[in-house]
């Protein structure tokens, strides 16, 4: 499981990147997945991009990770998290990188699967902007 930086880009007054990656089999992470899940994730460091922070989620979430675990998963490491039948959308503080005055934040979306409630797709954003 690679997550790949899909794009980088600027929406008026936000600076955005993102970052997406599949859940589905098949896919493996380059790393040792007991490597990333010994430390917690460092939501605030100005060094995390969307792709450190896919690939990190994606090694806590494993190949075919149910919604409501996903769910659990994300709460436990101080996201606030909503969903709905399709979809699971998490928010948590991110560290500033260049706007001063800017609340940054990581806002992570999640696909879930309709027949079987798994989560197979994960798109992380880092938002900053007025």
């Amino acid at each position: 499981m690679v997550a790949r930086l899909r794009a980088r880009y600027s929406q008026g007054g936000m600076n955005v990147a993102v970052a997406t990656v599949s859940l589905t089999k098949g896919d493996r992470l380059a790393q040792d997945p007991a490597e990333l899940l010994a430390e917690p994730i460092p939501w605030r460091s100005p060094d995390l991009t969307p792709t450190t922070l896919a690939t990190l989620l994606a090694a806590r979430f494993g190949e075919r990770i149910s919604a409501d675990e996903a769910e659990r998963v994300l709460r436990d490491l101080g996201a606030v998290v909503n969903r709905s039948d399709d979809t699971l959308y998490a928010t948590a503080p991110a560290g500033a990188r260049i706007a001063l005055g800017a609340k940054p934040r990581w806002s992570i979306l999640g696909t879930i699967e309709p027949a079987g409630g798994r989560l197979v797709r994960l798109e992380v954003r880092y938002l900053s902007g007025n």
